[in-house]
């Protein structure tokens, strides 16, 4: 693996670890403040938090408590919900301004129209910056450059949503399943790419959001 044309191994771990910004499934806060707990281990001045604060969707909830980004954070962050911690530790990795953002399945803790609009925020205000982001939503990925299939970790699936919705709508609902990893979406539609007989109000578009077909 190269980063910046250097293959990894070449790195001194302390350079390549301040490169990387990473997010992880689970929140990770710590006792202290807001600001603390976003500013981890950065110098960061009011507008680097406040911006990190406002890309992550983090700035409307922050701004209601009462001592805003100096408010009290629980050991664990128990005294903020799973949504609002997973924001909040997005905005941390975008305090460090790094080159490479990881987002490892950060997202599902989110809403839709969240996860929306902080995926919209990302695009419009971390352009120039490389982000990987591993998911088991199609539409936290439908927009990306490059998608990578992953079948009991065997790379099944290569291309940008449309070419890989192209070749799935191409296949039969039996080969479909094992070609993709895929089963029925949580929105009952069927497998992958194929309608199911029947379909909750507005499925067609709670099934853009969930599985982007």
């Amino acid at each position: 693996m190269l980063v910046d044309g250097v293959n990894v191994k070449e790195y001194d771990l302390e350079a390549l670890y301040a490169k990387i910004g990473y997010v992880s499934q689970k929140a990770v806060m710590f006792t202290g403040t807001v600001a603390d707990n976003v500013a981890f281990g950065q110098n960061a001045d009011k507008r680097m938090l406040a911006d990190a604060l406002e890309i992550s969707h983090s700035a409307d909830f922050v701004s209601e408590l009462e001592d805003k980004e100096n408010a009290h954070m629980a050991r664990g962050g128990t005294n903020f919900s799973g949504g609002q911690k997973q924001r909040l530790s997005i905005a941390r990795a975008l305090c460090r301004d790094c080159e490479i953002l990881i987002f490892d399945d950060t997202f599902s803790a989110l809403d839709f129209k969240t996860d929306r609009e902080l995926r919209d925020a990302l695009k419009d205000r971390t352009a120039g910056q490389t982000k990987l982001i591993v998911a088991q939503r199609i539409g936290t990925i439908m927009s990306a450059d490059r998608i990578v299939v992953l079948d009991e970790g065997r790379v099944v699936g290569i291309g940008t949503h449309r070419e890989l919705a192209q070749v799935l709508r191409g296949l039969s609902p039996d080969r479909a399943q094992p070609a993709f990893g895929g089963g029925t979406c949580h929105m009952r539609h069927g497998p992958p790419g194929r309608g199911a007989d029947e379909k909750p109000k507005n499925a067609k578009a709670q099934c853009l959001s969930c599985c982007g077909i």
